[in-house]
């Protein structure tokens, strides 16, 4: 009897071990288990980022490609605006007679006018030059668009100066370029002033080198607020930086 209880006693110890081993492994199981499905989780949750991000980065693209074209297309918008404004002058000039006309406009200047200039033009407002004049590759999207003027980054109702003396021949909105001011200065040059919260000249306006004309703001920008200044030779953008003096 007492051989039989020690059998026994050996072989309970022997299951009770076996049982705890099996629940050792059973912890185990249920710890590897818990890990694979956060694991998994894990994936699911990078899968869903890196779905939202190629959205994003398509939605982005897409964006951008519109915005491209949007660009092309106001730009020839402006030069076709700014054509029919020289045909209107012509024709204005040629038929009108009575003296009044003849006071208000403003008379051509000679090679000592705004031609004479290069170099040596004011900077029409003070701030960060942040974009050129001339092809620009997008970082992201490696796409090329071609700037008509240069952009520069200023606080809302920063002044916005004339930088020579010059007649508006154009103050109101345009697509694209929200509000705008155009001046001519004889001999066919032209500057252009967009992206302006106010406008302080009026149509026909006669104004003077430095003369405060608008106020930068942020109409049709996407970058925020700046000022958008070309300079335009018979209708033809030039590179305003060639004209200015102090480049900030």
């Amino acid at each position: 009897d007492v051989r039989l209880l020690e059998e026994y006693n050996e072989n309970k110890d022997v299951l009770e071990g076996e049982k705890r081993k099996l629940e050792d492994m059973r912890t185990d199981m249920l710890s590897i288990k818990s890990s694979v499905e956060a694991k998994k989780r894990d994936i699911a949750q990078e899968k869903g980022k890196r779905v939202a991000l190629l959205n994003t980065i398509r939605k982005e693209k897409d964006l951008h490609f519109s915005a491209i074209k949007e660009l092309e297309k106001t730009s020839k918008e402006l030069q076709t605006f700014i054509d029919e404004l020289k045909k209107k002058q012509e024709s204005e000039k040629e038929t009108a007679k009575d003296k009044d006309y003849a006071v208000r406009d403003l008379t051509p200047f000679p090679s000592t006018g705004f031609g004479a200039m290069k170099g040596r033009l004011m900077i029409p407002v003070k701030g960060k030059i942040v974009l050129l004049y001339g092809k620009v590759e997008h970082p992201k999207f490696h796409t090329t668009t071609f700037n008509n003027g240069i952009s520069i980054e200023a606080s809302i109702g920063t002044d916005v100066k004339s930088v020579y003396r010059g007649k508006v021949i154009y103050s109101g909105w345009l697509k694209g370029y929200g509000r705008i001011i155009i001046l001519d200065h004889g001999d066919g040059f032209y500057t252009l002033y967009a992206h302006l919260s106010k406008v302080l000249k009026e149509l026909d306006d006669i104004v003077e080198n430095g003369d405060v004309i608008a106020e930068v703001g942020d109409s049709g920008s996407l970058e925020g607020p700046r000022l958008y200044f070309e300079v335009r030779y018979k209708g033809v953008p030039k590179d305003p930086m060639i004209w200015l003096a102090h480049k900030n």
